[in-house]
């Protein structure tokens, strides 16, 4: 299974767990870079979602990171063996969660 019907998998699976959950905010966190055809299934995945990312309405909000390849967009691609982009990742995980807890914090002030 390519790395996009992974992901359209695990976002119907979250789906089907809760409905709502799997259309929440979201990172992608693309491991194991430092495998041999990692960057090309990388740059099959990127192409995917920049195709469909409206099935994906939670990765939207994540396109000022950036990839592995200096691309931005919605993954963070990382190599924890070789320590690659996992500061990059943790930045990531940083920033959601402040948007996460701000958006929070506006809803809760409006209302919502």
């Amino acid at each position: 299974m390519d790395p996009f019907e992974t992901l359209g998998l695990l976002r119907d699976e979250l789906e089907a767990y809760q409905p709502g959950l799997g259309m929440r905010k979201a990172l992608v966190i693309a491991n194991k870079l430092d495998l041999p055809s990692a960057h090309e299934r990388l740059a099959e995945l990127q192409a995917a979602l920049a195709l469909n990312l409206h099935a994906f309405p939670g990765l939207a909000w994540t396109g000022k990171h950036v990839g592995s390849m200096g691309e931005t967009g919605p993954i963070v691609a990382v190599s924890a063996q070789a320590d690659k982009n996992v500061g990059v990742m943790v930045e990531a995980c940083r920033d959601a969660l402040r948007q996460m807890r701000n958006t929070e914090v506006t809803d809760e002030r409006d209302g919502s």
